[in-house]
């Protein structure tokens, strides 16, 4: 597995942080972004990284918003 940049690194923790901060399980925010809990789960622990859309979609659904990246 090659080494994690700052970037992907920051964006597991953005995800986990947003997450926890809107009182979601990774359940229910994987059932607001169409996709299914171990991906969310992959994103959280650095496995797989998601498309800056993603992101964006992420910030919405949680209003936890950049500045708290």
């Amino acid at each position: 597995m090659k080494p994690k940049t700052i970037y992907h690194q920051r964006v597991q923790n953005y995800i986990h942080d947003a997450r926890k901060f809107a009182k979601l399980s990774q359940k229910q925010l994987a059932k607001e972004l169409g996709v299914n809990q171990s991906m969310i789960s992959a994103w959280e622990k650095g496995v797989k990284t998601p498309f800056a859309a993603v992101v964006f979609r992420i910030m919405e659904v949680t209003h936890f918003r950049p500045d708290n990246f």
